[in-house]
């Protein structure tokens, strides 16, 4: 009927946008914005839908415009800030975001001073004061407690006069029997003083006769119910006896009005409530929140002691806030301390792909321009155990079949290793860089690193490039190293070196990636090899709320190396590398946060298949092969089981592929949280379980929402 209406095509775009539909909500306003391209109000919700559907060149077109007609509105500024923020300028959304919480103190200045009677200070503070019984409420209702409209309150414009005279009355709260269905649960006893410790204010009872005799329930009444509009209830004014105060924990018994007051003030006498009618407690309406000190009026306040100020059944949860988010960005500087344990455990062959490693990473992490800056230190432990003493298991570790015939009784010792890597890294929205080593005192060390970046090709496809050099952590071999002790040979600590390029479009609610990789794959005294990978998927939002949200996709991977160099004899580096690998699995993420806890569980099922060619027992040298293959052939003869020819057989492999993990952190205390994670998967060819505890310590107070995802801290060495 009214196409053109904003009120009508607005009230249609938020629904898109509440179902996560943001370019159909955007799309509305755009039909809105041809016919008034310079209407603040048009632009404003323009912008944060076009943030949302990441048209941040729409959202900064709609904004430039809106800060020259308003710039210092604060809507705007806060729409400019969460645009910056989304673009990764955390500085700049910083900015913003403090200009506008300016902007809302300097208007909230300005209504209160309207608001106040010329004349004495007192009267200023407390529109209460120098009025006298009966006398006519010089705010309208549209004036009062303002602050408070997140909860759902009903104010009653019914009420015409002010409390008996001489009644020192922060706020007043009067029983409303409009909308009383909607509160169905009668409010609970934290309304007296003594129930709860620590809150901003005490409350106690105040006789009913206090309050004007058309606007309460008397006592003993039976309430009326009416909806839509507030009302006027009947009954009598009598005064109701004194009772003693409740106990803590009380229940409201039957006929008082309860009024909050600054915790000095001395107690009244307690009164009971207005009767029930069969439909339940009634809702309550507050006089004007300016009356209140702020310490004890705010929502904010309130909602911090648990006290379930305005709602009648509990705190009301609060939409965020401009203060909320730039909290959020000035957390996400705070210098944080975390420290933990890490332990892996991959099966295996004693001495050979068995792995037990336990890492203690130190890291210090805090902001550092529009980004922050990782300082890291992990000690780390790590053990295969010793090969098992029979020429099969000796044959294949190390200088190979030639001394496990000719030293049947000699043990090559147990591969065991430990040090301490050193980490730093920085990291912002598009560029990440670190630099580390592996754990110095392994018997093989070397510098990692990598650098990063993302490149935004348009506001729902991006690029982002790689180069690194990382630890191969598959066995103690590939990331320490090994020695013979019947040799006094070593070898190993295999590093991966090469590029990486991910495409990736996302609109918010779904997406589409693909990667490509090429890495050379290097060692000491190992033999040299490639690696190509390839893969890509989709993935969906499924559910996506402020405090949760559901992931689920497909994905498809593939890689392959030039050589099979997955063994333990010398010149192998003891990690997976098959000359073919595909992998199609169905990936999930659900995290969530409620109150100090945050929890995340993730995962993925599907279907892997790999070939591995056949591999000589000593890929770098011809001669030390022959000697092997003649050595082997003589334990032949002599009944040993083993290979004959020194040659590890070709094998091809169709299965289950799973991996599964789970991570929580709780928030004890302002500056600790304490978490935990568990992880287990065959990704390629094996079995590996991981676990971790670790403690955050913030140098300064975090009072806002957990991060969401939950990141725990796990090692720098992870895959």
């Amino acid at each position: 009927e009214r196409p053109g209406d904003p009120a009508a095509t607005g009230a249609l775009a938020r629904m898109y946008a509440a179902n996560n539909d943001y370019p159909e909500a955007l799309a509305l306003y755009n039909q809105l914005l041809q016919k008034d391209p310079n209407n603040v109000q048009i632009l404003l919700p323009a912008a944060t839908m076009a943030t949302a559907a990441k048209e941040y060149g729409h959202a900064e077109s709609a904004l430039q415009i809106a800060l020259l007609r308003a710039p210092q509105d604060p809507q705007v500024l806060t729409a400019a800030g969460r645009l910056a923020r989304a673009q990764g300028k955390t500085t700049q959304a910083g900015q913003f975001f403090a200009a506008a919480i300016a902007a809302e103190e300097r208007q909230r200045a300005v209504q209160l001073a309207a608001s106040r009677p010329a004349g004495s200070s007192v009267a200023a503070r407390n529109p209460f004061a120098a009025r006298t019984a009966n006398q006519p409420m010089a705010q309208s209702p549209a004036a009062w407690g303002q602050t408070a409209a997140p909860y759902p309150v009903n104010y009653l414009p019914a009420m015409q006069t002010m409390p008996a005279a001489g009644m020192a009355v922060p706020a007043l709260y009067i029983p409303d029997v409009a909308g009383a269905a909607r509160f169905p649960a009668a409010p609970p006893g934290a309304a007296y003083a003594n129930t709860l410790p620590g809150a901003p204010s005490s409350y106690y009872a105040v006789p009913a006769s206090a309050v004007p005799a058309g606007t309460r329930n008397a006592p003993g009444a039976t309430a009326t119910t009416r909806t839509n509009t507030p009302s006027r209830t009947t009954g009598t004014s009598a005064t109701p006896p004194s009772t003693p105060r409740p106990a803590a924990g009380s229940v409201p018994v039957s006929g008082a009005v309860y009024v909050p007051t600054p915790a000095t003030a001395a107690p009244a006498p307690v009164w009971t409530a207005p009767a029930v009618s069969a439909q339940g407690y009634l809702p309550y309406v507050a006089a004007p929140v300016a009356a209140v000190p702020v310490q004890a009026s705010t929502p904010s306040a309130w909602a911090a002691t648990g006290y379930p100020a305005l709602t009648g059944t509990g705190t009301a949860a609060q939409p965020r806030t401009v203060r909320d988010e730039w909290l959020e960005l000035r957390q996400a500087q705070t210098p944080v301390l975390s420290v933990g344990t890490v332990a892996r455990v991959r099966q295996g062959e004693s001495g050979l792909g068995q792995v037990t490693d336990l890492q203690a990473p130190l890291q210090l992490k805090f902001g550092l321009g529009d980004g922050s800056m990782t300082l890291g230190a992990t000690p780390t432990a790590v053990s295969a155990g010793t090969p098992d003493q029979d020429y099969g298991n000796l044959s294949r570790f190390g200088s190979g079949p030639a001394t496990a015939l000719n030293a049947p009784t000699r043990s090559p010792g147990s591969q065991n290793d430990s040090g301490v890597g050193l980490q730093m890294a920085y990291a912002s929205t598009n560029l990440k860089v670190d630099i580390g080593t592996r754990p110095l005192g392994f018997s093989q060390t070397d510098i990692t690193g990598g650098v990063q970046y993302r490149l935004p090709v348009s506001d729902n496809t991006s690029l982002t490039g790689q180069l690194s050099r990382r630890s191969v952590n598959d066995s103690v071999l590939s990331f320490a190293g090994a020695r013979d002790a019947r040799t006094g040979e070593t070898w190993g600590g295999v590093s991966a070196t090469g590029g990486r390029l991910d495409a990736t479009w996302d609109d918010g609610n779904f997406g589409i990636y693909g990667y490509g990789a090429l890495h050379g794959i290097t060692g000491t005294r190992v033999q040299s090899n490639s690696r190509l990978e390839a893969g890509g998927g989709l993935y969906w939002r499924v559910h996506r709320a402020q405090d949760s949200g559901f992931t689920a996709g497909l994905n498809f991977s593939g890689l392959a190396y030039d050589k099979n160099l997955r063994y333990f004899t010398y010149g192998h580096g003891g990690y997976f590398s098959p000359q073919q690998f595909l992998s199609l699995s169905v990936p999930f993420d659900w995290t969530q946060r409620t109150g100090r806890l945050s929890y995340q569980l993730k995962g993925a099922l599907g279907v892997q298949y790999f070939k591995e060619d056949a591999t000589p027992y000593f890929p770098t040298s011809a001669a030390r092969q022959a000697t092997a293959a003649q050595a082997a052939s003589d334990a032949e003869a002599f009944g040993a089981s083993g290979s004959a020819s020194a040659i590890y057989r070709g094998q091809s492999k169709t299965g289950l592929g799973y991996n599964l993990g789970m991570a929580v952190e709780y928030q004890m205390h302002p500056q600790l949280f304490v978490g935990g994670h568990l992880a287990m998967d065959n990704a390629r060819d094996y079995r590996q379980f991981t676990g971790g505890l670790y403690m955050r310590y913030a140098l300064e107070p975090y009072t806002g929402a957990q991060a969401m995802p939950l990141k725990p801290l796990l090692s720098p060495y992870s895959d």
